[in-house]
């Protein structure tokens, strides 16, 4: 046995171009494994680093135990392979490559090898290397990358999440430079503690058209004038600086990327203070801006910024804060032809919550006739106290105004033909929650037919006295009234006729709860043979004041005192 080693070991040029790797075992391990990934090929010596050497060709893995200790372990010969999955809890640094003439290593793998610390400081060793997809993914102790460590690779084509969550706190020059192949940097260095990023670091890689995600969670202040100007085929930019400590944006950024049609979250979050007027002129086939400038720092919109921006379809959030976490966006005004060019946009969900708005233009939405979501669109606007009447007048096509202006907490009054033209509308469950009005107009939804869900529709209002008997007269597609006047404490009554119409009606929970000064005669929703569709009603009329005295026996499944069964055994009813 020991002659064939020897052979072996002058057969294979043993000594030279050696993987050479550290790994640190904290107790004894049994079968500490080394994997043969399948469709690679291997014809190997390993040096176990305790005395021990084996040979292998091909087979499932190479197995060896150990004892407490650091050993390192020197692989010798043809290795295409090397997939860290099985020794992750124990690999602290690698030492070298090898020579990839003699490895051929195409296909590495370091995916949360927690401990790994350290790369080697040479060049040319992953030449061959198909792919760096998340070959360091979470190696969380990783704080440097060699200069050279991508040198003389020109065919990998990804390098997605390749330093995702580790701790490196710069990038080489030129890192890149030998990989023109590449076509994605989705993820690169997401969550990592750099924070600068070098100039022309990407004008080698032509061919990339994803850099979602690239620098998300970074620590950068500032981006090179030209740092996309080589990279014409992009397509993707969603989250590139989310996150990030960014406070300005070069003029030109996005000059040269005219194919590309996702900004979607690309400065969320980020410390960024102005947008450039021309930004996104070259940009002409965007089609999602949503969440781009969510809790920034930003205080004024450039009157142009989407002008060129035709094909968009999703502003969702596009200039939200965000009220629940108590942080604000700072934008104080909207220019009125911002979205005159985007006849196209579907999505304008939350498009300005929370934002320091006074008032909205008349206009802001003439031109987009394709809206079809207005849910939250001026939720929390804390400063806003007035609608303009016709905002909504070429919207024909919007399905819902869920929470759109809930918690205005200075809106007073309606526009009686605010929603006249939105036929086509289901949906205004939470639309005015938590405002202050003080009279809900009695044609507010004559032509709103198609609703289906009413709920919690004018819940926590401070002022409202009374609701106009007609209100939901034609609104004979209701099936959820849930909450709807729930904790209005100024209610001081129910017309008795309110629901007549709504006979499809299946969820009346809550309705009236808690609004506690309600007098008089209530509906008797209750009734079967007029609302036959009910099947939930829970409380729905629970803490509505003292209705007992006005001839009233509601049930106690509705929130009342009656406990007969079945209910046509209440008197009263």
């Amino acid at each position: 046995m020991k002659n064939n080693k020897i052979k072996i070991l002058k057969r294979l040029n043993y000594g030279i171009g050696k993987i050479v790797f550290k790994v640190e075992i904290e107790h004894y391990v049994a079968h500490f494994r080394i994997p043969f990934i399948e469709n690679y090929n291997y014809n190997c010596i390993i040096e176990w680093g305790d005395g021990n050497v084996d040979y292998y060709i091909n087979g499932q893995h190479a197995l060896h135990n150990y004892e407490i200790g650091e050993y390192y372990i020197k692989i010798n010969g043809l290795f295409e392979a090397f997939d860290a999955i099985y020794i992750r809890d124990y690999i602290v640094e690698i030492l070298s490559w090898g020579k990839p003439e003699k490895t051929n290593l195409k296909y590495i793998n370091f995916y949360e090898c927690e401990k790994l610390k350290k790369l080697p400081n040479e060049a040319g060793g992953l030449k061959f290397v198909e792919t760096f997809k998340d070959v360091f993914y979470a190696c969380e102790e990783l704080e440097y990358i060699p200069e050279g460590i991508f040198n003389d690779n020109n065919i990998a084509v990804s390098f997605e999440n390749t330093f995702h969550s580790t701790k490196i706190t710069s990038i080489p020059n030129g890192l890149f430079d030998s990989c023109v192949n590449v076509t994605t940097f989705k993820g690169v260095f997401f969550e990592t503690k750099i924070t600068s990023i070098p100039n022309g670091l990407f004008n080698k890689n032509p061919l990339v058209t994803d850099f979602s995600y690239s620098f998300l969670l970074t620590h950068i202040t500032n981006i090179p004038e030209h740092l996309f100007d080589n990279n014409p085929l992009v397509t993707d930019f969603s989250s590139t600086f989310y996150r990030s400590k960014l406070k300005n944006i070069p003029d030109n950024l996005f000059d040269k990327n005219t194919l590309v049609t996702d900004f979607s979250y690309i400065f969320a979050y980020s410390d960024l203070e102005n947008i450039p007027d021309n930004l996104f002129d070259f940009n002409t086939l965007v089609t999602d801006f949503s969440f781009a400038f969510i809790v920034t720092k930003i205080e004024n919109i450039p009157v142009d910024l989407f002008n060129k921006n035709t094909e968009v379809i999703d502003f969702e959030s596009v200039f939200s804060g965000s009220p629940i976490d108590e942080i604000p966006s700072l934008i104080s005004e909207i220019p009125e032809n911002l979205f005159d060019k985007n006849t196209k946009a579907i999505n304008f969900k939350n498009a300005f919550r929370g934002t320091q708005i006074e008032e909205i233009p008349e206009n802001l939405f003439i031109n987009n006739i394709e809206i079809e979501n207005f849910s939250g669109v001026f939720s929390y606007c804390f400063k806003l106290d007035i609608l303009p009447s016709t905002l909504f007048a070429t919207n024909t096509k919007v399905k819902t105004f869920s929470h759109a202006f809930s918690n205005l907490l200075l809106l007073r009054n309606l526009p009686e033909n605010l929603f006249e033209k939105n036929i086509n509308v289901t949906d205004f469950s939470f639309t005015f929650t938590n405002t202050d009005l003080r009279e809900i107009p009695e044609k507010l939804f004559e032509k709103n037919i198609l609703v289906t869900n009413f709920s919690s529709t004018f819940k926590d209002v401070y002022g409202i006295t009374e609701i106009p008997e007609n209100l939901f007269e034609k609104n004979i597609n209701v099936t959820d009234f849930s909450s709807t006047f729930n904790f209005i404490y100024t209610l001081t009554g129910i017309p008795y006729h309110i629901f007549d119409n709504n006979i499809l009606v299946t969820n009346f929970n809550y309705t009236f709860k808690n609004s506690q000064n309600i007098k008089g005669i209530v509906p008797k929703l209750w009734d079967s043979n007029i609302w036959s569709n009910v099947i939930s009603n829970f409380d729905c009329f629970e803490n509505t004041g003292d209705l007992s005295t006005s001839g009233n026996t509601i049930p106690i499944s509705w929130g009342g005192n009656c406990s007969l069964t079945p209910i046509t055994n209440c008197s009263g009813l």
